[in-house]
């Protein structure tokens, strides 16, 4: 299992149909009462991009993909998602769950029709596009993991492009060829009915061993330093103290 930062072909992604979507449970009373939950806290979207699928030359690029950096359902990769790929001036700097800085964007409601209070939902940017990101001075971004460098600072604003991080969701090809393709028939059309794709939903980052510096795990080590809102979490903390980390 790897995760590989290639794009899966833009002319195909362009066609194909799917979007966000979550997990509730859900019970139901004999009353006709309901009562939900949410299973997942982030959201998991899907596609097909057997929507996406034209000609010939698409189906050879799908099928090299396939084998080269699927493997089927093995292996992940990028995706662009045409419908929502941009930051569209929700972009800002935040907090992850486990404490560090990661570029987000948030979702905002339309105003309520009564009340203040006007929904949001912040989602997590994992796979941020490359030269195409406009970071605050003295900001720097992995794009590798979306996480946040240098003067860094809550609340900071960003603008860019970001990918998703995705996977096939079938092992198996199952294709026909149906009609030959253009004027003379010398190349065929097949037919590819089902290729879904469903996003990765990655645990929340933190830096590797580049970005946590010797000195810094040193002093985590031997300090008896508590960490603030925001900071690196205590458990971390205990990790770099108690383990043999270089």
């Amino acid at each position: 299992m790897a995760f590989f930062e290639v794009l899966f072909p833009t002319d195909i992604s362009y066609g194909s149909s799917g979007g966000p979507g979550f997990l509730t449970r859900m019970v139901s009373t004999q009353a006709g009462f309901e009562y939900r939950s949410a299973a997942w806290e982030r959201q998991r979207a899907t596609w097909n991009a057997a929507h996406g699928l034209k000609t010939p030359t698409n189906y050879k690029a799908l099928i090299a993909f396939f084998y080269t950096v699927g493997m089927g359902k093995l292996n992940g990769f990028r995706w662009k998602d045409w419908l929502d790929y941009l930051d569209d001036g929700f972009g800002t700097i935040q907090y992850n769950s486990s404490g560090f800085l990661q570029l987000a964007k948030t979702y905002t409601s339309i105003a309520p029709v009564t009340g203040s209070v006007q929904p949001t939902f912040t989602r997590w940017i994992d796979k941020p596009v490359p030269g195409t990101l406009t970071l605050p001075a003295g900001v720097t971004c992995d794009y590798t993991s979306g996480l946040v460098f240098g003067t860094a600072a809550p609340n900071q604003t960003w603008t860019g492009q970001f990918h998703v991080p995705v996977r096939f969701d079938i092992d198996h090809l199952d294709m026909s060829i149906d009609q030959p393709w253009g004027a003379t028939g010398a190349d065929v059309a097949p037919s590819w009915r089902n290729i879904p794709i469903v996003e990765l939903k990655i645990p929340p980052p933190v830096p590797n061993r580049g970005r946590v510096s010797q000195t810094v795990i040193e002093t985590l080590r031997t300090s008896s330093f508590t960490p603030g809102p925001g900071h690196v979490s205590q458990t971390v903390i205990e990790c770099l103290r108690t383990s043999a980390h270089s």
